[in-house]
């Protein structure tokens, strides 16, 4: 996984959380 990534905080939780966001919301469609 590389080239466009988003930029946020470099935090493992936070981003991790964001996946996870990001995932849920990809599947809900």
């Amino acid at each position: 996984m590389s080239g466009g990534k988003i930029v946020l905080p470099h935090d493992d939780e936070l981003f991790q959380r964001w996946w996870i966001v990001i995932f849920l919301a990809a599947n809900r469609r």
